[in-house]
């Protein structure tokens, strides 16, 4: 095989292992662009999962805005129903049946109450229920960005490296077709 045949077999061998690092690259950019597509998408719902969370946050606070109304309104009914009791208690003997009618009226605002505090107790639950889940999706966000970054960097250092290697591959077919030139390009210089 001569000189000619060896550098023209150099040359295509090159030449395919350059092709070789111009496919590799392209799937690197194409892995690259895929994870950035995953990203939107996975910031997309992140969004709107904050969103809903924002929503149900103002929703839990003008729950318990009107439960506290209700509960001043309730306080204010019961020391109303305590002055009227107070003042039925002195009329007992003539009013048997004021008595009863108070007694029916205070289990109907227990009852009020009870439900009330249960309302407040199932809020609470909620409330805790939404916090979980707002800090849930925070340490996902977290891991996931980090997990990105490591990603990112080692997709950018292969990048890099495959330039690299190239840039490296196509100097040396350079300086060898220079080699070939030098020496009057049949090897008999």
């Amino acid at each position: 095989m001569t000189l000619d045949e060896r550098l023209e077999t150099m040359g295509q061998r090159l030449d395919a292992e350059i092709n070789l690092e111009a496919e590799r690259r392209k799937r690197l950019d194409e892995e690259i662009r895929l994870e950035a597509e995953a990203r939107r998408r996975l910031d997309e719902e992140i969004a709107s999962q904050k969103e809903q969370l924002a929503s149900q946050k103002e929703q839990l606070a003008s729950q318990k805005e009107q439960l506290a109304s209700q509960k001043e309104q309730l306080a204010h009914e019961k020391d109303r129903i305590n002055a009227l009791r107070d003042s039925l208690e002195l009329q007992v003997s003539l009013q048997g049946d004021a008595a009863k009618r108070h007694e029916q009226a205070m289990t109907r605002l227990e009852e009020a109450g009870d439900r009330q505090d249960l309302q407040l107790a199932k809020l609470g639950q909620e409330n805790a229920k939404t916090e979980q889940a707002l800090r849930r999706a925070i340490k996902l966000g977290v891991r996931w960005a980090r997990e990105e970054h490591k990603r990112r960097q080692e997709l950018e250092k292969r990048q890099q490296d495959l330039s690299d290697n190239a840039d490296k591959r196509h100097q040396e077919l350079e300086d060898l077709l220079k080699k070939y030139l030098e020496r009057g390009g049949n090897g008999n210089g």
